[in-house]
């Protein structure tokens, strides 16, 4: 096996490790977008309860208020929850991008030498068939 097929299959490897980690950051983007519309989402909603809490014009009971306000410190929780989660998350997609951007790397200077193992083993042969036909054409010359 020549030495350019044993480094095609190092350079078929490191695409696969290349792959593996660019699913890896497509769910990251995706966790990301999930995450990013559930916040959306709870602040739109946390804005919609302050605005009916604001503009109600009826009066409203002390247990009532209470239950209110209630509800608008757990959507304050939950959007802080989501804030910190989102941010893991975001870290989580950096490092996964960086993982991916250095291994496409790799495998990009890997190919390379490789095709160039592969480019120098045909001049090479190519040289050798020509000092075989070089050979051969002045033999018939030797014998006569």
């Amino acid at each position: 096996m020549t030495r350019s097929r044993r480094l095609q299959r190092i350079v078929d490897l490191a695409a696969t490790v290349e792959r593996i980690a660019a699913t890896a950051l497509v769910l990251s983007e995706r966790q990301v977008e999930e995450c990013e519309r559930q916040l959306q989402q709870m602040r739109s909603y946390r804005q919609e309860y302050d605005q009916l809490l604001l503009g109600g014009d009826e009066p409203v009971g002390a247990q009532t208020l209470r239950d209110q306000r209630r509800f608008v410190f757990r959507l304050d929780d939950i959007i802080a929850v989501l804030e910190h989660k989102l941010g893991q998350h975001r870290a989580m997609q950096h490092q996964r991008q960086v993982a991916w951007l250095r291994q496409h790397r790799r495998t990009q200077a890997l190919s390379d030498v490789q095709q160039r193992t592969a480019r120098g083993e045909l001049l090479r042969q190519d040289a050798r068939r020509q000092r075989e036909l070089d050979d051969n054409y002045r033999m018939p010359d030797r014998l006569g």
